[in-house]
C-alpha cells in the first residue's frame, strides 16, 4: 500500500480496494510493470500481497530492507553460500 493509502486513512479492505485501483488507473502496464519496494516490514508484505492478488509475477516485484528480515525474502534469495 502506498503513503497515499495510508495518508489518507485508507486501511483494511477498503484501502486495498481503494490502492488496486489508484494502481490499475495510474500505472500502464500493471503485469509489465517491475516495483520497487522500500518501506517498514508490514509495508511490504502489505504491498507485495496486493500486487501478487493483482496477479503481477513476484519476480516483477523487488524490495529492499534496512535492519530487519523481510517477508517473501527466503522464496526470492539465492541459496546461501559461504563467502571465502
Amino acid at each position: 500500500m502506498s503513503p497515499f493509502c495510508h495518508s489518507r486513512g485508507l486501511n483494511g479492505q477498503a484501502g486495498r480496494a481503494a490502492c488496486q485501483e489508484i494502481l490499475e488507473r495510474e500505472v500502464k502496464n500493471l503485469l509489465d510493470t517491475t516495483y520497487f519496494l522500500c518501506g517498514s516490514p508490514a509495508f511490504m508484505e502489505v504491498a507485495r500481497t496486493l500486487l501478487q492478488e493483482m496477479n503481477v509475477e513476484s519476480s516483477r516485484i523487488l524490495q529492499e530492507s534496512f535492519g530487519g528480515a523481510v517477508a517473501g525474502a527466503a522464496e526470492l534469495s539465492p541459496t546461501a553460500g559461504s563467502l571465502e
